[in-house]
């Protein structure tokens, strides 16, 4: 009898350790699950964080040293006038290439120059801003001018031509653009295009290329050595 007492209290024994062991892998189990979730969880906030607000880019600029050199070229304004580079010698040139149906890219870049305008003070008009389309089949001068007031960018140029000059342009500024379908609205097209912005100094070269998201007082300090003094 004492001997089965023996054997039944060492079964109880063994029967509490696999009990222990099995509640301690739970805990772990549903330790290490919470774990994965609140930071999966995190991650995803915060890749939705960053694509509701834009961080401005410091370092995004790209000094053009010595200042390069660029084939002329005319465009229409929005006006319905044509311009030349050429003709915006004689001042700083800030100049983007996008259109006017961009959901993203351009409108923020336009915030930008807008920013950049007021950064500069009572030397905001010493520069040229300029904005042109890569979309000719529907950016109009009718429509540019229309698209320049409704981002309350009334101190920019915009600039629209056909797509033999848009591609020669195109080969001098590394530019890349297409037209993709819009996967929301079948019978609509979205732009792919390069979204630097380029910086010319007075004699018409380029100086520095800025990237998409650039701080605008960055942008700002690259143009106010190639300002006249004030």
């Amino acid at each position: 009898m004492q001997e089965g007492k023996g054997t039944m209290h060492d079964g109880r024994k063994t029967s509490w350790r696999v009990y222990l062991w099995l509640l301690g892998a739970v805990i772990v189990a549903v330790s290490a699950g919470a774990l994965f979730f609140a930071l999966f969880n995190t991650a995803i906030n915060n890749q939705l964080d960053a694509i509701a607000t834009p961080t401005p880019l410091n370092d995004g600029v790209r000094v053009v040293a010595p200042p390069k050199p660029v084939l002329d070229f005319t465009l229409t304004s929005h006006t319905g006038q044509p311009v030349s580079l050429s003709d915006l010698r004689g001042k700083p040139v800030l100049l983007f290439f996008g259109y006017t149906h961009c959901p993203d890219v351009c409108p923020l870049t336009m915030l930008a120059f807008r920013r950049v305008h007021e950064a500069l003070g009572e030397q905001a008009d010493d520069i040229a801003y300029v904005f042109i389309s890569v979309d000719p089949q529907r950016d109009t001068p009718e429509q540019l001018a229309r698209y320049l007031e409704q981002r309350n960018v009334p101190f920019v140029i915009g600039l629209q031509g056909d797509d033999d000059t848009l591609q020669r342009i195109a080969r001098d500024y590394n530019l890349v653009y297409e037209q993709v379908p819009d996967p929301n609205v079948p019978s609509n097209y979205l732009m792919n295009h390069t979204s630097n912005a380029f910086l010319f100094n007075a004699e018409g070269r380029m100086a520095a290329i800025f990237a998409f998201q650039t701080d605008a007082e960055v942008i700002a300090e690259h143009i106010r050595p190639l300002l006249p003094p004030s």
